[in-house]
């Protein structure tokens, strides 16, 4: 009686094996048939849905997407109520949002597995991901200074924001530096009773999509070279950023004690910018420490600790401490 019973049980233990057997050797097509036969030949086997969630992932690296979803949503019918359920759930879902950019359908299928499955670990992966689907986001991102004779774009980063009202405000940037001592921390300045020099939509029209973070450059209405504090907000989210227009590019080496060299230059002809002025800053101690010759040059002690360095030339600041703008999510 032992052996009738014991028989079975291990050529299906077999059967079932031999999938990962064949995906061990990189038969990938023969370890899906594999599983699937297994399925289909013991569907009220504890591991058939198991089966099934194992080939729906090879087919999914293979890029056949379509197949796996169908693989996976036979386990959250026929085998609803097994561990394997809310795990074909959340593959369901995560190749929607991931593979097949279908967002909406996505969110629905985080949402349903939360409904079915509350208290599977799968769940506070769903939840998570809907709450960043579904939250806000604004990025103002200054990757680099902006030529004169280029278009003045800035790098703007949403999601579900389909349209932002943008103001642009000219900033004396060396007035700045000697009350901030550095040229960051524009965010933080109160401008809401400030009438602003320039504004400008930005409207996704049909390039928007509920959910998707969306990219992209967008044009400022901004003329000649300078410092601006572009501000960009809709109802929910208010995000601002330093933005630079100039053809002037620094070099800065520090050597001992407070020996500072200086080059600026033009970016573009990479000729020598005279008579830049050149402004240090060490905390809130901030000085004009001198200006360049005609080869774009100044080296001297600067008498400070210098943290960070503003040029000014005739065409456009230069300084040592831009980077991307601020993230702002909800």
């Amino acid at each position: 009686m032992s052996f009738r019973v014991m028989l079975p049980l291990k050529r299906r233990a077999k059967a079932f094996a031999k999938g990962a057997a064949l995906l061990a050797a990189d038969d990938a097509e023969g370890a899906v048939a594999a599983w699937k036969a297994f399925a289909r030949a013991h569907p009220t086997n504890a591991q058939a849905p198991q089966a099934l969630l194992l080939a729906g992932s090879v087919l999914r690296k293979d890029k056949r997407t379509e197949a796996a979803l169908d693989l996976w949503r036979q386990v959250g019918g026929r085998y609803a109520a097994t561990p394997q359920a809310p795990q074909a759930a959340l593959w369901i879902a995560q190749t929607l949002e991931e593979d097949l950019a279908q967002l909406d359908e996505a969110v629905r299928a985080y949402e349903a597995l939360v409904e079915r499955h509350p208290n599977a670990k799968q769940a506070g992966e769903a939840r998570s991901r809907l709450e960043r689907l579904k939250a806000f986001d604004l990025e103002l991102r200054l990757d680099r200074v902006v030529g004169t004779k280029e278009p003045p774009v800035l790098r703007v980063a949403t999601r579900n924001i389909p349209a932002l009202d943008v103001r642009v405000y000219r900033l004396d940037l060396e007035e700045y530096v000697r009350r901030k001592g550095t040229v960051l921390g524009v965010e933080n300045l109160q401008l809401e009773v400030v009438k602003p020099d320039l504004t400008a939509r930005w409207d996704l029209g049909t390039d928007y999509l509920p959910f998707a973070r969306i990219e992209a450059d967008r044009a400022l209405p901004v003329d000649g070279p300078g410092a601006y504090v572009v501000v960009a907000a809709d109802e929910h989210l208010t995000a601002t950023s330093l933005f630079l227009v100039s053809d002037a590019e620094v070099v800065v080496k520090s050597g001992r004690g407070h020996e500072e060299f200086v080059w600026a230059f033009d970016r573009t002809t990479q000729a020598p910018l005279a008579g830049a002025r050149i402004i240090a800053a060490s905390g809130k101690s901030v000085r004009e420490i001198g200006k360049t010759g005609p080869d774009g040059v100044w080296q001297g002690d600067a008498d400070l600790q210098v943290t960070h360095l503003l040029v000014l030339t005739d065409r456009g600041p230069a300084a040592t401490e831009i980077g991307p703008g601020p993230r702002v999510t909800s």
